[in-house]
């Protein structure tokens, strides 16, 4: 025999505070989540140790959430395979927290429709894969802003001769990078080791 509700049925909707805490309070019960909340609070004290304990704890409870949001983000863009979607998801939490976290540049309509695509088994399989693919990349831009131009006249500088014209392969091996991104998943810290291209990479082809 199925069961229904006695009486009236009242739906309420939470304010963004309640949602943010309630969130909050599922990341610090998640054993999935615990090598990211060491790593916070080790943060934390390592920039107030001056400050008590029971201070650390409060700033670690207020702060963790959004951090975690933004370092799982960074951690996907890198390749980092302990990313899942499912950890994505939880880390953004509520869609009404993530439409309230809209960036200033962004309209909110199109941020709204953003989130809802984000949100979509589709676009989530099509992020897990170019995650995939990203991770066989290893040379990487490392000028950001900075035209190639630029770039150019910078080695320019730093030559012993003033005049030198750059030819076009320095230009290229002084604005990328080798990435070797190792991702352990008994460590709580991602380790890197960037390494400049040698000038004979071009030439042989071999990349240390």
């Amino acid at each position: 025999m199925s069961g229904r509700p006695l009486g009236a049925v009242e739906t309420k909707t939470l304010d963004l505070e309640t949602l943010a805490k309630a969130h909050s309070y599922v990341l610090f019960n998640c054993n999935k989540v615990d090598e990211f909340i060491t790593e916070h609070l080790r943060i934390v004290r390592d920039q107030n140790r001056r400050l008590r304990e029971h201070e650390l704890q409060r700033i670690h409870c207020e702060t963790f959430a959004l951090w975690f949001q933004n370092h799982v983000e960074e951690l996907h863009t890198l390749g980092d395979q302990r990313i899942t979607e499912e950890l994505r998801a939880l880390a953004g939490g509520p869609i009404e927290i993530q439409i309230n976290s809209k960036p200033k540049r962004v309209h909110v309509d199109q941020w709204k429709n953003l989130i809802k695509n984000w949100n979509k088994e589709e676009a989530k399989k099509i992020s897990e894969r170019n995650k995939t693919n990203r991770a066989y990349k290893k040379m990487m831009q490392i000028t950001g802003k900075r035209s190639y131009a630029r770039v150019r006249e910078e080695l320019k500088r730093v030559s012993d001769e003033k005049d030198l014209e750059r030819r076009h392969n320095e230009v290229w091996i002084g604005s990328y990078k080798l990435r070797v991104f190792i991702a352990n998943r008994n460590v709580s810290r991602k380790q890197e080791d960037d390494t400049t291209l040698n000038s004979n990479a071009l030439e042989t082809g071999e990349w240390d």
